[in-house]
């Protein structure tokens, strides 16, 4: 089955004025518009799919579970891991430990099994044809704009159009006779076609419908709330019940009564702190922006939103919806013309929930999905699609006062111009807590945007958090992590296609206290550069970086990456409160095309670059360079100070007809002498091994000016005679060179005094 295809459900049907409810065992599908395909597995196995209650388990209680999939939940029993109770959350989980080595297990196979059931493999299809004879309840799988017809005994015929997965309910359609086509008259217009819903008087109603009141009052009336109401809500309260009415506003002028413009939310007590609510929408909706101004017209055939509020917090903690076949349409007040853009979203929904943690404390949960996002044009040409879209995060420990104001001031956080108030905002709401959240976007796929042809990315997946840092609660690591597969860049400075791009960056020890600093920032910079070291110092522990990428092909601009294999690259600081920090850096890379200007032998095949450096005086160093201080021996006195120390893992270039390497340790001393002045020296601890160092001369040799060519040709000879060297059967010959220097400051190869060298490299 397709990638594209997710679980949708969608019931749409189209009642032509008086009509007959008639229903009977079997229908004929009268006409067929588009490809059908229908399924005839158990309606237990179905009705198991549509409540969410798939797993490995039913599957195999139903023959449905293959052999493969058998044998991997018996491997995993050896963990403890029931992977046949899993749902698809657990199993992401499975999939996630598998990769870093926790489950010792094929992560590809679970992917397998987790796709198989995301995308419905298990059930069986054949195709719908006219004149078939359906039943009811079946699961009908609809080819995108497709749409049939079908009719009971009695002739009355209904109409559904949808794409993706739907599950007939023939129990829940409305037939009508072909005959028949009369309007519908203002008797049988529902009541609210008549309201005029002035504004409810508060003063009237108990404290619960009150509060239940002014919420609703106060979304409405936030700048930038998508929805505007005309003349208020009407509120009618029982002992069983409390409802709000309201109508939302309406631009254009068709056969369609007022009542598809209402707005209700209907509320029913659970006991003296709770009550359920359900908000029912219009099919027909207007989205504002900010100056109340109508931006476009939005559809949806399906909707389901319930919840639970809570009298005492006076806002709900829970709530979850589902909206079916959205269309928005940003250009509909065009009259006379048809809107030449439309966003069609098969599927979104919505869910939060809140726990009570401890007395002041609650834990919050909050995901939106959506499937299948397409983006037309004029003439049905689509510019854009997402596959699929998810967000979720999840909030511990937070303060119920920070959330709410979160809920309320959220829309004039964003963007606000004071960012003093958005850290503000930070530090009322994760001075105690923890906050996660992720974003995953998939099967993106863009067209004719813009400076850009085309832009597809299988997968992009962003997460992050705010955390506590140990046990100092007014101090908070945040992680940002950045991660592509499979991305394809067209334009016309490009052609790109990267198989996996990842970044992630890591601060420790934030305190969210004194984050406001940097608020000031221009001004101190203008005042005294300095002073940046010292905001840094106050709130910044640590920060981490890291940035790697695979598969790299094509070129951008004059670069060529068609030999480009493998690349990554990371970087670590930590310490900078001490300011002594150390620096980690490594980086890899395995093939590269021809460069301009450089012969083929030598254009690196591959580097590796290994390097960690200690003890650095960050603020030493940058007092010496603007002052104009930073000589060599300046510099040597400073890392001598602090104990400073190079380690080179590992540098490593290799050649096509050569490799060079470096592995070692440096580091500075203060050596204590007679005179008025300490001695500073270098201590080196390293091997440099060179292979056909004379085929490397020779291929440099070709590029390089008379003297320089004299100098290398030197340099060459020099190390020959002092290095040890080693013959390999295939005829390479290796160069090794151990270089230390001793408690004098004296700098040996292999035992040798190497002055003339270090001579002919300062020439």
């Amino acid at each position: 089955m397709s990638k594209k295809i997710f679980i949708l459900f969608f019931l749409a049907y189209i009642c032509i004025a008086h009509y007959n409810e008639l229903l009977a065992e079997n229908f004929t599908v009268s006409e067929i518009h588009g490809n059908i395909k229908i399924s005839f597995d158990p309606s237990e196995l179905i009705n198991l799919h549509i409540e969410g209650k798939i797993n490995p388990r039913v599957l195999m209680a139903f023959g449905k579970l293959p052999d493969k999939f058998v044998s991997l939940a018996t491997q995993l029993h050896s963990y403890d891991i029931d992977l046949l109770r899993a749902d698809i959350n657990q199993i992401e989980q499975y999939i996630d430990e598998a990769r870093s080595g926790i489950i010792d297990t094929d992560p590809d196979l679970l992917m397998e099994l987790k796709l198989y059931i995301v995308e419905m493999d298990y059930i069986s299809w054949s195709e719908l044809k006219k004149g078939d004879m359906i039943s009811g309840n079946e699961l009908l799988w609809f080819d995108e704009k497709t749409w049939m017809m079908f009719q009971n005994p009695d002739g009355g015929e209904s109409r559904i159009s949808s794409s993706g997965i739907f599950k007939l309910e023939t129990d829940n359609l409305a037939f009508a006779m072909p005959a028949e086509d009369e309007a519908v008259t203002d008797d049988a217009k529902d009541v609210d076609t008549a309201l005029k819903l002035p504004e409810a008087a508060v003063e009237d109603l108990s404290p619960r419908a009150a509060s239940v009141y002014e919420y609703w009052v106060d979304i409405f009336e936030t700048k930038g709330f998508p929805l505007e109401i005309v003349d208020g809500f009407l509120v009618e309260e029982t002992s069983e019940k409390i409802e709000l009415k309201a109508l939302l506003a309406d631009y254009t002028i068709d056969s369609k009564s007022e009542v598809n413009n209402v707005l209700k939310l209907h509320y029913k007590p659970i006991n003296d702190e709770l009550m359920d609510f359900k908000v029912q929408l219009p099919e027909r909706i207007w989205l504002h922006d900010e100056q109340e101004m109508p931006i476009g017209l939005l559809v949806f055939s399906e909707q389901t939103i319930t919840g639970t509020w809570s009298d005492e917090l006076g806002y709900p903690v829970k709530s979850e919806g589902i909206l079916t076949d959205l269309q928005f349409f940003p250009d509909a007040l065009l009259e006379g013309k048809k809107s030449l853009k439309m966003l069609n979203v098969d599927n979104i929904s919505f869910a939060s929930n809140m726990v009570q943690k401890s007395e002041s404390t609650w834990d919050s949960l909050g995901a939106f999905h959506a499937s299948n996002i397409k983006l037309f044009e004029a003439d049905d040409k689509k510019i854009q699609s997402i596959g699929f879209l998810k967000y979720d995060v999840k909030i511990d420990d937070h303060k119920i006062e920070a959330l709410s104001s979160f809920v309320q001031d959220i829309t004039h956080l964003v963007g606000h111009e004071d960012m003093g108030m958005f850290f503000k905002f930070l530090e009322e709401m994760f001075l105690e807590g923890d906050a996660r959240f992720t974003l995953t976007v998939g099967d993106l796929d863009v067209s004719e945007l813009e400076d850009i042809e085309r832009l597809n990315i299988g997968l992009f997946e962003t997460k992050g958090g705010i955390f506590r840092s140990d046990d100092r609660l007014e101090e908070r690591n945040v992680i940002l992590e950045y991660d592509f597969r499979d991305l394809m860049l067209l334009s016309d400075e490009a052609d790109v296609l990267i198989e996996g791009f990842s970044f992630e960056v890591g601060f420790s020890g934030i305190d969210v206290m004194k984050v406001d600093m940097l608020m000031n920032l221009e001004q101190l910079v203008q005042d005294n550069p300095l002073v940046i070291l010292d905001i840094f110092k106050e709130f910044l522990d640590g920060v981490n970086m890291g940035f790697s990428i695979t598969g790299l092909q094509g070129s951008h601009d004059d670069l060529d990456f068609s030999g480009l294999n493998d690349l990554s690259l990371s970087l670590s600081i930590s310490g900078l409160k001490q300011l002594i920090p150390s620096l980690v850096i490594n980086y890899k890379h395995a093939g590269l095309g021809i460069m301009d200007e450089v012969p083929a032998e030598l254009t690196p095949e591959n580097l590796s670059l290994g390097l960690k450096i200690s003890r650095i005086p960050v603020m030493e160093i940058i007092g010496s360079v603007m002052g104009a201080q930073a000589s060599g021996p300046v510099m040597l006195e400073l890392f001598s100070r602090y104990e400073s120390q190079l380690e080179i893992e590992l540098l490593d270039i290799g050649f096509p007809i050569g490799d060079v390497s470096l592995k070692g340790i440096a580091s500075t001393k203060e050596q204590d002498t007679s005179e008025i002045e300490p001695f500073h020296i270098l201590l080196l601890n390293s091997v440099l091994e060179i292979q056909n160092i004379d085929h490397l001369a020779e291929a440099f040799s070709k590029i390089l000016d008379t003297p320089e060519v004299e100098s290398l040709k030197a340099m060459v000879a020099f190390i020959k005679l002092i290095a040890e060297e080693q013959v390999y059967d295939d005829g390479t010959i290796v160069h090794h060179l151990k270089i230390a220097s001793d408690q004098q400051g004296e700098i040996t190869a292999n035992g040798k005094d190497i002055k003339p060298l270090i001579n002919i490299l300062g020439n």
